[in-house]
């Protein structure tokens, strides 16, 4: 493909004891073709940052623009926001969300999404800290909404030292679809899955690394017994233990 891009930004910077440390104003004017000449991707971009007191942020972007897919030209009008702030030396808040149009990729037409995610960083001391997020996403298309999915994740991190971690990684997801608005006979209504891993480091030296980890994965059944019903009860599908050595190379 072929991409161009145009933009630029005007910046206000600021010392301590003010309401701001930083704004910007950025737009941006982006075109891809391919070499074919077909129009990809064609929009618009304006977009606001601020940094303030208690090392907050916030920022908003509007576009407005297509994108082609499968010979078909949709709309993208989008906006997007985004902030957070550390109240407290070991504590920080963020969010973001998006709202506008969107593809159904699956079906190839045209929908509207919504999605939102919160998180809390949380550091207890020097070598302890958690890290928890959650994402909801929803597409909705002419019909009416077409899924529904929201994702939690959960991850622990313990230094020993400068040199060795242990890293904890909890991820569920749930999605949930309404079945008579795709294509696909096949595609579940539910679906859940949890995934875990657990990761130790050891740096031996500036040149080399130690990983030793498991991991596996979840799922729910998804299956009909001979009454008719229903089971979504998790089952394990999956699970793994590994081991890795990485060495940089001097050339």
């Amino acid at each position: 493909y072929r991409y161009r891009e145009v933009g630029g930004q005007y910046r206000w910077r600021n010392g301590s004891g003010h309401w701001y440390n930083w704004l910007s104003l950025y737009t941006r004017y982006d075109l891809m073709h391919d070499w074919n000449d077909n129009m990809l991707v064609r929009k618009y971009t304006g977009n606001f940052n601020y940094n303030g007191p208690l090392q907050s942020w916030f920022g908003m972007e509007g576009q407005l623009g297509d994108e082609r897919y499968e010979d078909t030209t949709f709309r993208m009008n989008t906006f997007e926001v985004w902030g957070g702030l550390k109240p407290v030396g070991s504590l920080v808040l963020s969010f973001s969300g998006r709202a506008g149009d969107d593809i159904d990729y699956d079906n190839t037409r045209a929908g509207t999404t919504l999605s939102f995610r919160q998180g809390i960083d949380f550091y207890a001391g020097r070598r302890l800290s958690f890290d928890l997020g959650h994402n909801i996403k929803k597409l909705d298309v002419d019909r009416g909404r077409l899924f529904t999915a929201n994702v939690s994740n959960v991850r622990i991190i313990y230094h020993f030292s400068g040199r060795m971690f242990i890293r904890t990684n909890l991820q569920y997801t749930d999605y949930r679809r309404n079945t008579g608005l795709y294509n696909d006979s096949d595609v579940d209504a539910k679906t859940t899955k949890l995934f875990c891993q657990v990761l130790f480091s050891y740096k031996i030296n500036p040149q080399t690394v130690f990983f030793l980890g498991y991991s596996d994965n979840h799922r729910n059944r998804n299956f009909r017994d001979m009454h008719g019903e229903l089971d979504n009860s998790m089952i394990q599908t999956n699970r793994a233990v590994f081991m890795k050595i990485g060495y940089a190379l001097q050339m």
